[in-house]
């Protein structure tokens, strides 16, 4: 049986809700969950994606026995200022929408965000901070009831397929030594790009377990370069949606962003494809400002928690690289 939490213990208990961390044994209740709220299925491969041989972890509310709120969080490692921090990415969200008119701070958002934050967020705990995906609508409640304050928002720039590369793709296989090698190479140029932002690696292990083992999606891993072999300008990851591509990860040395994109859209027309595009940190938008058709505001913003004692928002706000291959569910 999961172990309640004993900081939110009290205030748990004095509401109608009891707050617990989640165990393995809660997850069909929690994949249920999830369906009613997203209604979008949580197979068993994806609840052991996230959460799994220690990746992930989540708080949970109960009302009558049943799970009516759950917040949760996966392990990301970052550079920060260049240096390895580990971090945790907030996902996961969800309160049953028979509790929706409990959004308070004696509501079971609150108590399963509280309870996630002060056990694993801030100074002395695991993580010293975290972030997430959230709409407006979410970070406004975040807002309201003090455990959340936003430090960037999400742009997506749109490209059309009028361009030309002279550049070949290659697929990525991230079993192969040699491929292994040449996606290492790549990130190390990109993080030395980033010496004041906080990006989360982008290193073979990482593109291994986000693209290569996720079991929702499909993705294209490619290496980009010259017809000849000599110079490689970096890593590509894609998925074609409908008519259009979303470009979730852009791997290489900064300078060489423009020839990725412009490659990119040059596969748009073969495909049957009108539009590229991605999600990226507004902070961070000016390295991908080439050739954009258009910036279109998904309505998504990046927070970070102030109930617990750690970094200021000051500190954070305007240093995220993020782009949609670091939204789980892209």
């Amino acid at each position: 049986m999961a172990r309640e939490l004993g900081q939110m213990k009290s205030t748990a208990k004095a509401s109608r809700w009891v707050v617990s961390d989640m165990s393995v044994a809660d997850r069909e209740e929690i994949a249920s969950l999830f369906e009613r709220v997203f209604h979008q299925s949580m197979s068993t491969s994806l609840w052991d994606w996230k959460y799994a041989a220690g990746r992930g972890s989540a708080v949970v509310a109960r009302y009558n026995g049943k799970i009516v709120a759950h917040y949760g969080g996966i392990k990301r490692t970052l550079l920060n200022k260049g240096q390895e921090q580990e971090s945790v990415q907030c996902v996961d969200t969800m309160v049953d929408p028979t509790e929706r008119g409990s959004l308070s701070r004696h509501g079971p958002y609150f108590l399963v965000a509280q309870a996630f934050l002060d056990r694993y967020v801030g100074y002395g705990r695991e993580y010293e901070f975290g972030f997430g995906f959230p709409n407006s609508r979410v970070m406004r409640l975040g807002e309201k009831v003090g455990i959340q304050a936003q430090v960037d928002e999400i742009v997506e720039p749109v490209w059309d397929s009028n361009a030309v590369s002279p550049f070949s793709g290659a697929v990525l296989d991230l079993s192969v030594d040699a491929d292994v090698l040449e996606v290492d190479s790549q990130w190390s140029k990109m993080s030395a790009c980033f010496g004041e932002s906080i990006i989360g690696f982008r290193d073979s292990s990482y593109l291994r377990y986000r693209y290569a083992m996720n079991p929702s999606y499909e993705y294209e891993l490619l290496l980009i370069s010259s017809v000849d072999k000599s110079d490689n300008p970096g890593v590509l990851v894609l998925r074609q949606e409908g008519a259009r591509i979303l470009m979730l990860d852009i791997v290489g040395e900064c300078k060489y962003f423009p020839a990725l994109i412009q490659h990119a859209r040059s596969m748009l027309k073969s495909r049957g494809c009108t539009e590229l595009y991605t999600w990226v940190t507004e902070s961070h938008f000016s390295l991908l400002d080439h050739e954009v058709k258009r910036v279109d505001r998904p309505d998504v913003r990046i927070p970070t928690s102030v109930c617990t004692n750690g970094p200021e928002p000051e500190e954070l706000r305007g240093r995220w690289w993020l782009t949609a291959g670091d939204a789980e569910f892209k």
